[in-house]
């Protein structure tokens, strides 16, 4: 079936113990639903963090990597796959582990998945510990960090692009003058630095439950209208956590949103490594 993208560079697998299937079902679900281009980018395992149920654990890198080799390899005559991550941004804390994942091959790209920040466990004790963005009480100062380092992410040089750009709508329900003003924030640093935006593809599979345009957590159509009157480039993914979701996914609703706000759709991007050619 033709779908008016053909390239997906956001999807994941079972290691992050939030997907299902196997790392082939999803190659073989994006080629039969006539993607050309197919990026996967599970959750970043990080090295001396555990994080069931979120992202895999950093012992499963090599495997990884050598399964979806294995796939390239099989399917070079389908589909062009791309190995990557989509990772939050941690400031210093892993900007040497991410540096070192693009300096040496292990992964193509990165794309910046901000969901939560790592703090230390106490005064005393640096032992890293993972703290939702949506488990914080004061929305407001949940919404400026996850901006305040969305934005240090993009400016890293690092990242391909930004995923799921509105995810604060998690925890910030009501559109007013401060969610306003954090998300022209986002919007004028993507056009600075030429990062596309991405609008995510998941939740909107809750639309054949009854669930309204208006009511989706992302893409959040209030974000999105005022990105309508930018020249900020936005790119769609799928943001597959299951292989039926290629299937499942709604893409005439996404043809129509996009031409409803005539955002600047772009179906290609470039793989950022800054280190590639050094």
């Amino acid at each position: 079936m033709k779908r008016f993208i053909d390239a997906n560079y956001h999807s994941h697998t079972y290691r992050c113990g939030h997907a299902q299937g196997s790392d082939e079902e999803y190659v073989v679900a994006a080629i039969e639903n006539g993607f050309k281009i197919l990026g996967v980018t599970d959750h970043i395992f990080l090295p001396n963090i555990s994080q069931p149920g979120m992202r895999g654990d950093f012992s499963e890198l090599k495997g990884y990597v050598v399964s979806l080799e294995k796939l390239r390899e099989k399917y070079k005559d389908k589909i062009e796959l791309h190995i990557g991550f989509e990772a939050e941004w941690y400031g210093e804390r892993y900007k040497d582990y991410y540096e070192w994942l693009l300096k040496t091959g292990v992964v193509e790209y990165l794309i910046l998945g901000n969901h939560m920040t790592i703090i230390n466990k106490s005064e005393d004790d640096d032992t890293p510990v993972a703290l939702n963005y949506g488990a914080m009480k004061d929305e407001k100062l949940a919404t400026k960090m996850y901006v305040d380092s969305l934005i240090e992410g993009m400016e890293s040089g690092l990242f391909t692009y930004v995923a799921h750009p509105d995810f604060f709508h998690y925890w910030y329900r009501e559109w007013d003058e401060y969610i306003e003003k954090e998300s022209k924030r986002i919007i004028d640093a993507a056009i600075r630095l030429d990062i596309p935006l991405e609008i995510n593809m998941g939740p909107s599979r809750f639309l054949k439950n009854g669930i309204k345009e208006d009511e989706l957590v992302y893409p959040w159509n209030k974000f999105w209208d005022l990105v309508a009157n930018t020249k900020a480039k936005c790119i769609c993914g799928v943001d597959a956590h299951n292989p039926n979701n290629y299937y499942e996914t709604d893409y005439g609703f996404f043809k129509q949103f996009i031409a409803k706000r005539k955002l600047n759709l772009i179906k290609r991007v470039d793989l950022v490594n800054p280190f590639k050619n050094k």
